[in-house]
């Protein structure tokens, strides 16, 4: 039953679908065009979307185009052209393309370019039901020109809200012809000339006397003061009186943050405190021993060795010799072969004794060993071999005298007592010397080869003595370098726990490798007298402690990350800073008018200071290139000091930073004067300090950028600023970015 009553149904539901399909097809016939036409306006829909897009795309690319082009050539003309060429290299041809200038807009005193790009696409399928023609697609974009009030960028710039933010006297002049002299203060003109793209006080009055403004606008907060009979200045529809918000451009720079936070530091130098010199304590037997005397009346521990007249030749049978003291007072005697040589006393030379040691000897000397007159030598077949080949021993100090003579070869030399060296110098082969404390001096010519350095006492040369060390670690306690002496050391580092100083008409010459500096127990850490010359290869630099040099010296720093400078730094002579950053935790001053670079080494002839990083240096005193310096105090110029510092146009993580050449936050007075001479190009941050620029100083950008922000600027005595680039630091003060942008 439930089938048949099923099979029923069925038949009854496919004779109604049947009469339905008939009135579908009759329905659908009917509704043919209309479906086909929206259809059709879907698709030309879809063509004008994706037309739109397109033309939005080149209308933003040609908007900023032309709104370059418009900054470089205020041309209103210049602007469809340039939109045009842009939307056919982009691919976008048959298109209307239409720029326009839109002053005052989105804000007062802020310029834009609109570009609007249009295309005319025919209608397709909607023609089937009666579309016809065609429809224009447009997109349009707006470029500013300006995004803040339309004053330029200042490239001079005091921050003081007195009335005397800016004060020119004095025969003085300030020149920025392409871009601002800005003040939140007052500006006063008692000088020559203030020349800028805009003079601007934020929040004061702008004053002029008998000398001149020259500036397309004048924009003052209160009152502009000019007498009527000076027309050197602006005409009334160049002066606006509208108040100008104005900030540090720099003030929450975090590269500037980060680089202030390393005022102070400094790393401490490795101490080389004493060697390991065994005592007598520790030989058996010491007290037993008998005394070797050599010479014209030998001992008898000494007669089966001596030969003809004084010469004696001690073979090794390879058996240790333990001798009590050990003296050759006149005549030859030779140690020969290897072996190991204790002298529980003195070892003593005099006259014209010659004590020479022939092959790998091990000496140990628990007292003293003194050569006065003669020579003592480690034969010069073991100058070139491994340094373990000698190896010399002495507890209680090493002294020449009376026109000794002394050839160490290579090996390793432990002095503890004191070392001082002969009027006819020294001669080391490679070695790992090591002098302890007490005091140490060479004289003559002196020649240490390669090898580490270490001498913990004060170490003197003078009288003329020179001193050539090779490649390795040098330590030592303190250098004194003086009476036309010179010390020449080959690349490695560099550790001076107690200060250097360089006497005049003497040197230090050091290679590449790190400088840690220590501070003396008073006085800087580096000092320079007057002809005193101090060159440094390239490698990490830190003093704990001043760096003061006087008139005639010569201070050249090698390339690093940064410099630091626990303590000032007073430049009485020339110095060459080489690439890096400078951190002093001190004042930083330059007070010469002396010797200029080019200055050639007294020992070797080598000339520095010709260049620069490709730049030429020559007849500065005070140079660096690519440099940046953070300083906790103030910089002063003076004395006729003739300056080039260049900052780095682009940052290193942790070495100089791109477009900073100064910056401090002192508040002390800073003064460029006495008929100093800058070339400077980079920004001087001085926020917080008054700058006084007198006695003819000159503080000039050779064509290229300098920025100065300060706190008060006051020029004075025929002093002259200037610069010639339109700005550094993006937004300097005019509340807000001076750049192109796009606003839809």
């Amino acid at each position: 039953m439930r089938i048949h009553l099923m099979q029923s149904k069925l038949a009854v539901f496919a004779k109604l679908y049947a009469d339905v399909r008939g009135a579908m097809a009759i329905i659908a016939a009917l509704a043919l065009p209309a479906v086909i036409g929206a259809a059709g306006l879907a698709v030309d829909l879809n063509r004008g979307y994706d037309q739109r897009i397109e033309n939005q795309r080149v209308a933003d690319a040609a908007a900023l185009g032309a709104a370059l082009a418009f900054s470089e050539k205020a041309d209103p003309t210049l602007l469809t052209p340039v939109a045009s060429d842009i939307a056919r290299a982009n691919g976008l041809s048959g298109v209307q393309v239409r720029a326009e200038l839109l002053p005052d807009f989105p804000a007062k005193n802020t310029n834009s370019v609109r570009v609007t790009v249009t295309r005319t696409l025919p209608f397709t399928l909607a023609r089937v039901v009666g579309v016809a023609g065609s429809f224009d697609v447009s997109a349009s974009s707006v470029a500013t020109l300006d995004s803040d009030d339309g004053l330029a960028d200042p490239c001079i710039l005091a921050l003081s809200g007195d009335s005397d933010a800016i004060s020119v006297g004095g025969g003085a002049s300030i020149s920025a012809p392409q871009c601002a002299v800005s003040a939140v203060g007052g500006i006063s003109n008692n000088g020559t000339l203030i020349e800028a793209k805009n003079i601007i006080s934020g929040a004061g009055a702008i004053t002029n006397n008998w000398g001149t403004l020259r500036s397309d606008l004048l924009r003052y907060a209160t009152a502009f003061n000019n007498p009527s009979w000076n027309g050197n200045v602006p005409p009334a529809d160049k002066r606006v009186q509208a108040a100008t918000p104005i900030t540090d451009p720099l003030g929450d720079n975090a590269e500037l943050v980060a680089a202030r936070s390393q005022l102070g530091h400094f790393t401490a130098p490795n101490m080389a405190g004493d060697p390991l010199t065994p005592s007598k304590s520790s030989w058996n037997g010491s007290n037993g021993w008998k005394d070797w005397t050599f010479g014209w009346s030998p001992t008898s521990t000494t007669t089966p060795y001596r030969g003809s007249d004084a010469n004696y030749v001690v073979t090794s049978d390879g058996s240790d010799l333990h001798i009590k003291n050990l003296s050759v007072p006149g005549g030859t005697v030779v140690f020969r072969g290897s072996r190991d040589i204790y002298v529980a006393g003195d070892l003593t030379t005099g006259g014209g004794g010659t004590l020479r040691f022939e092959g790998p000897v091990r000496l140990f000397v628990s007292g003293r060993m003194n050569v006065s007159g003669g020579s003592i030598s480690f034969s010069a077949e073991t100058m070139s071999g491994p340094v373990t080949q000698s190896v010399l021993t002495v507890a209680s100090g090493l002294t020449m005298s009376g026109g000794a003579k002394a050839v160490f070869g290579a090996g390793t030399y432990r002095i503890n007592g004191g070392f001082t060296g002969s009027s006819n110098g020294v001669t080391f082969g490679d070695i790992d010397l090591w002098i302890g404390s007490g005091s140490a001096s060479f004289s003559g010519t002196n020649r240490i080869g390669n090898g580490d350095v270490r001498i913990n006492a004060p170490l003197q040369l003078s009288g003329g003595t020179s001193l050539r060390a090779g490649n390795g670690k040098h330590m030592f306690s303190s250098l004194n370098i003086g009476g036309g002496s010179w010390m020449w050391l080959g690349n490695g580092d560099l550790d001076v726990a107690g200060g250097i100083f360089v006497g005049g008409g003497s040197e230090l010459n050091s290679g590449n490798g790190d400088y840690r500096i220590g501070r003396p127990a008073s006085g800087p850490a580096i000092r320079l007298d007057g002809s005193a010359h101090f060159f440094m290869g390239d490698g990490q630099f830190s003093t704990n402690g001043d760096i003061v040099t006087s008139g005639g010296s010569a201070l050249v720093f090698g390339k690093t990350l940064n410099h630091y400078i626990n303590g000032r730094m007073e430049i009485a002579g020339s110095v060459l800073f080489g690439t890096s950053r400078y951190t002093v935790n001190g004042n930083f001053k330059n007070g010469t008018g002396g010797t200029k670079w080019p200055i050639a080494s007294y020992m070797s002839g080598v000339t520095y200071g010709n260049t620069a990083e490709g730049e030429s240096v020559s007849g500065y005193d005070m140079a660096g290139i690519d440099v940046t310096f953070i300083l906790a105090g103030t910089l002063d110029l003076s004395g006729g000091a003739k300056t080039k510092l260049v900052a780095a146009s682009t940052g290193v993580s942790g070495g100089a930073i791109a477009d900073i050449l100064i910056d401090s936050l002192s508040a002390s007075a800073t003064t460029w004067s006495g008929g100093s001479a800058n070339l400077f190009v980079g920004a001087v941050h001085l926020p917080n300090s008054t700058l006084t620029l007198s006695g003819g100083n000159t503080t000039l950008s050779d064509g290229r950028c300098f920025m100065l922000i300060t706190g008060k600027l006051n020029a004075s005595g025929g002093a002259a600023a200037g610069t010639a680039c339109t700005s550094i630091t993006e937004g300097a003060g005019n509340g807000g970015a001076a750049s192109i942008g796009l606003i839809r």
